[in-house]
């Protein structure tokens, strides 16, 4: 026969835990949020750096693969000591009608690319930061005009943990990784056009391969997804027991 305090123990802590694995079981699916909808805090000058910033990562991802179809002329030319070295004067690129070195095409791509790059981080993280602030003040004021009935099915012990996860995505996706998109289109633009200009035939077989890397970026895509919920999902619920657990021993 089983004993009787442990079954009333079993029973009191399942009658405990019933409301938190129902309220987990009816919790409503989150809606997603578009790239506009994120961006609703930006002012007309946030929108000044964000449409400054494209132009640069555009421009970064042009110099970017322009720079690796340099550096392969540079590399052969190494060890040689004909005039038609890296110091004989050619022409590459837009710039036809210049006729400068290698290593000039070289160090030239490289500091213009580096400039471009750091123009456009630059920018967005000057609008991420001023969206970012009023996104925290936003965010506390929409907290502290609830309802006492809105704390019974949230628990206020997960609230920092939650906030705090939830501007570190937020952050994350309005910050220059979202301008870094166009230096990644900028770079298959340009790496196509010219690959085709050099070899096609070898561009037809990358071409050929593109929808297997897009597939794999997909998949990488939907799991770090789905892991960086349940990871939110955790933590909020370990901070909120941590911060439950000193309360009780300050309490003690």
């Amino acid at each position: 026969m089983a004993d009787p305090v442990d079954t009333a123990e079993l029973g009191v802590t399942a009658v405990a835990d019933a409301p938190t694995k129902a309220m987990k079981a009816k919790a409503p699916p989150q809606p997603k949020v578009g790239m506009l909808d994120l961006l609703q805090f930006a002012t007309w000058l946030d929108w000044l750096y964000i449409s400054l910033a494209i132009p640069f990562a555009m421009l970064t991802g042009f110099l970017q693969v322009s720079f690796l179809f340099i550096f392969g002329p540079l590399m052969d030319s190494l060890g040689t000591t004909q005039a038609a070295g890296a110091f004989a004067p050619v022409s590459w690129g837009p710039c036809c009608g210049i006729k400068m070195p290698l290593w000039f095409w070289f160090v030239f791509f490289g500091g213009c690319q580096w400039a471009t790059c750091f123009l456009y981080n630059y920018l967005a993280d000057m609008a991420k930061e001023r969206m970012i602030l009023k996104y925290k003040a936003t965010y506390l004021k929409a907290i502290v005009r609830q309802d006492v009935g809105w704390y019974d099915t949230n628990n206020p012990q997960e609230l920092s943990t939650r906030i705090g996860e939830g501007l570190k995505l937020i952050e994350e996706a309005i910050s220059a990784k979202a301008v870094i998109v166009f230096e990644w289109l900028s770079m298959g633009i340009t790496g196509f056009v010219l690959c085709f200009t050099f070899e096609w035939r070898v561009a037809l077989i990358i071409l050929a391969c593109s929808p297997l890397i897009f597939a794999a970026g997909a998949i990488m895509n939907w799991a770090q997804q789905n892991g960086q919920k349940k990871i939110q999902d955790a933590y909020a619920e370990a901070g909120g027991i941590a911060s439950e657990g000193l309360s009780a021993v300050r309490t003690v």
